[in-house]
């Protein structure tokens, strides 16, 4: 980069996507790699807009995921207004804090459904991993677990025999993975210039290397991004101080 841009560049590593937030909204940093669900709230609190994101060599469109809400088969839930009913006796399993998949999507979505987690549920947890919040619903009938929609069926089709254990009460629309964000008060020209070093990137270097263990494929690259690609998470819950609340609450976790 420092090549590509002819001046020196400097990294700072947050130590969570909460921290990253607070970094941009300071002005601290002036490009991030951030994930979805904190970029659409860093677009709250921050002029912030897309550089770049993960997508499709071949077809240009960003690749892209799903959260799932989902419970053991012989729960007696089957629907998202059956569970509202009988949430009391269940315990609610996220991933972490900052997951978008495992934990903000899942919860915020539950927030519009008049469901606050910490309120409707028997106890909230987080387990850590998705792995884990799979084999936690796999083994008890009285838990919820959130995670990737992906995770869970590359799982399932590790372990066919488990196909039948599990059930979804909902997913949601595809999320695209966490983009490269800009300061908008940056100069246009340094913006054209820090998008097109992406886009151009060597891909025989051991950063590239590095990004491609982080990647679902091969076949993916840096293409230039949207913000709109983001209203699906907005879709989910629309309330920004909800978001804000949620998340300073779980600050110190």
């Amino acid at each position: 980069m420092n090549e590509s841009l002819n001046q020196p560049t400097k990294i700072v590593l947050a130590k969570d996507v909460l921290s990253l937030v607070d970094l941009i909204s300071e002005g601290k940093v002036d490009f991030a790699h951030i994930n979805p669900f904190g970029y659409v709230l860093s677009s709250i609190s921050s002029s912030v807009d897309v550089l770049v994101n993960r997508g499709n060599k071949f077809s240009q469109t960003p690749e892209t995921y799903t959260s799932v809400i989902f419970v053991n088969a012989q729960s007696g839930v089957s629907t998202i207004e059956e569970l509202k009913k009988k949430a009391s006796n269940f315990d609610m399993n996220y991933v972490h804090v900052g997951s978008t998949s495992g934990h903000l999507l899942p919860r915020f979505f539950l927030n519009a459904q008049a469901m606050q987690s910490e309120y409707v549920f028997n106890d909230v947890v987080f387990s850590g991993t998705h792995k884990d919040n799979i084999e936690t619903v796999l083994n008890k009938t009285n838990t919820i677990g959130a995670a990737a929609g992906s995770y869970l069926r590359d799982y399932l089709e590790k372990f066919p025999e488990n196909k039948e254990d599990i059930l979804i009460l909902w997913e949601s629309e595809p999320i695209p993975h966490g983009p490269v964000i800009y300061n908008t008060s940056l100069p246009k020209s340094l913006v054209e210039r820090v998008r097109n070093a992406y886009l151009s990137a060597p891909q025989n270097t051991e950063l590239w290397e590095a990004f491609q263990k982080q990647w679902s494929n091969s076949e993916e690259v840096f293409i230039v991004g949207s913000d709109k690609d983001f209203d699906g998470i907005r879709r989910v819950n629309d309330n920004s101080e909800d978001i804000i609340f949620m998340l300073n609450f779980y600050r110190e976790d």
